[in-house]
Formats: structure tokens, sequence, C-alpha cells
């Protein structure tokens, strides 16, 4: 899973979770807390206990307002967005419950992910 705060293209995102996976060292083995700036973390979720944990930020209620999914495939060692993709992202959209202007993004593999 990859808690997004900074990225806009999933691109961008999907070759970041590529060069973490590969990497072991720059993983999160627990949610980062009271994080206020736009900032990217790649979270390790064996590491975390209950899948709802990505949510215990220290910040104030989440809200979830929706999610979207896209496929990818890699070309050429390039991500691309297909119809028939082998990569899949699920985004969850996410606002603060007292003050919707603070948001967050949380990017889940589902499939392959090499």
């Amino acid at each position: 899973m990859y808690a997004h705060y900074a990225m806009k293209e999933k691109t961008d995102i999907l070759r970041a979770i590529e060069r973490c996976h590969k990497s072991k060292a720059f993983l999160c083995k627990s949610v980062p807390y009271y994080c206020t700036f736009d900032s990217t973390f790649v979270i390790d979720m064996t590491a975390i206990k209950h899948r709802a944990d990505i949510k215990a930020d220290g910040l104030p209620s989440w809200l979830n307002r929706s999610s979207r999914r896209a496929k990818f495939s890699k070309i050429d060692g390039e991500y691309v967005t297909r119809a028939n993709g082998d990569v899949t992202v699920k985004t969850t959209y996410f606002s603060q419950k007292h003050n919707t202007i603070i948001t967050k993004q949380i990017y889940e593999f589902e499939g392959k992910k090499d």
C-alpha cells in the first residue's frame, strides 16, 4: 500500500512503489504520525497489525470520499494506462472530518507487483 500526499501522476507513484519494493530500506514499518505537509510514504502493510491502522496517523478523523481503480502495464520500462493492464491501482480519497481542505490519498496495488 502506498500512502500518497504529494505526487500527482499515477505513473510516478508506480515507479516510486517499484523502487521501494526492490529496496526494502525505503519502506515505512509504521504509519507516519502527525504529518501535515505534502509527503509521500510507502508503507509495508505486512508490518501493520490492522488495515484500518493506515488512517491512524494522529490527525483527526478521516472521511472516505471516494475510490477509483486504474489499470497499468509496463512497456519498455515505463508504466502506461491500459484497459487490460496487469497492474491495478486502487486510489481512495480521504479528507479530514472537520477541515476538508486537508486531504489524503491512499494507493493500493491489486495484482502483479513486479
